[in-house]
């Protein structure tokens, strides 16, 4: 059994050094982040199964990554971090059945594109499929649901008020959201992500993996393109209508605010109980052995990660 998981959100220090993809990156804040569900890729055929996970979460701290090294690659890209953690990372996840990784990161939205642009690589016949489970995990978990601006919460709490600094940071973000094919926007509202997990999760289990992963798209694209709330009634009854789920059902499940939270909130638990305090966190479990990449990864990284699974896995 295979699984990968995924956690993270770039930050660009404010000398403008690097956005954190390969080579050493610094963590941003949250200011760019919507919910963070985890996610896990779930692979079956004859002979073997993979299961990726990705991680998200809510928020980001500024913080130097380590130099060390995982068993499969070292976490060299921009990653979010609990700011209540003392350590930079403690990757212990392994077999999870969980991701995204996911809160609302740029890091982490990369990091999803990279990874399905490695996904489609992957030959049709292959011993091996894939498919995404997403699994919840909050970085900020006492983010209000009301929120606050997020310009002038990233202005503020990030970059020292400066506006220099902050126009430096949204150039060279919106530059790197071209070469993914995103759209940054820097208004719009921070706020807490647990409503838009319990969602995820829902539909994830009810409907299946293409579901989620229709709605996390809905959710990155509201929240990064278009200044949305992360996880207002709004954005969640658009995000799953996107995603196909009935406007009557998605109603009915958005406004009973407390259906399925309990198991939501264990979910948030576990993850945090496995060690993860930073995304995007990516875990292949292998029939061998765990792969794990930290932060946001090249396609390359992903993509021979996927195919050392397929070919340990037959």
């Amino acid at each position: 059994m295979t699984s990968t998981s995924w956690l993270g959100a770039p930050y660009l220090p404010l000398g403008g050094v690097n956005h954190g993809h390969e080579g050493s990156g610094v963590v941003d804040s949250g200011s760019l982040c919507p919910p963070a569900p985890c996610c896990v890729v779930l692979g079956v055929e004859a002979k073997a199964a993979a299961r990726v996970s990705l991680r998200r979460r809510d928020t980001i701290e500024d913080r130097e990554p380590r130099d060390s090294e995982t068993s499969t690659s070292s976490h060299t890209g921009a990653r979010c971090t609990n700011p209540s953690s003392s350590s930079p990372w403690t990757p212990s996840a392994r077999g999870i059945s969980h991701s995204h990784p996911y809160e609302y990161t740029p890091a982490v939205a990369e990091a999803k594109r990279r990874l399905s642009k490695a996904l489609s690589q992957i030959p049709s016949d292959a011993p091996v499929t894939f498919t995404i489970k997403y699994l919840p995990y909050q970085l900020y978990p006492k983010a209000s649901q009301e929120g606050e601006d997020k310009y002038e919460w990233y202005r503020k709490s990030r970059h020292g008020d400066s506006k220099e600094k902050m126009k430096m940071y949204t150039t060279l973000m919106s530059a790197y959201g071209v070469a993914e094919g995103i759209d940054y926007k820097f208004g719009g509202t921070v706020a807490n992500t647990l409503q838009a997990h319990r969602v995820i999760q829902h539909y994830q289990q009810t409907k299946g993996a293409e579901t989620a992963d229709r709605i996390v798209n809905s959710l990155y694209k509201q929240y990064f393109e278009e200044e949305r709330h992360p996880s207002s009634p709004e954005t969640l009854l658009r995000a799953a209508t996107e995603a196909g789920v009935p406007e009557s059902d998605a109603k009915a499940f958005i406004a009973d605010e407390s259906e399925e939270m309990i198991d939501v909130k264990m979910l948030i638990q576990e993850q945090a109980g496995n060690g993860i305090d930073a995304v995007p966190y990516i875990v292949v479990a292998g029939r061998k052995r765990d792969m794990t990449l930290e932060g946001c990864r090249e396609v390359e990284a992903y993509e021979k990660a996927l195919k050392q699974v397929i070919k340990e896995s037959t």
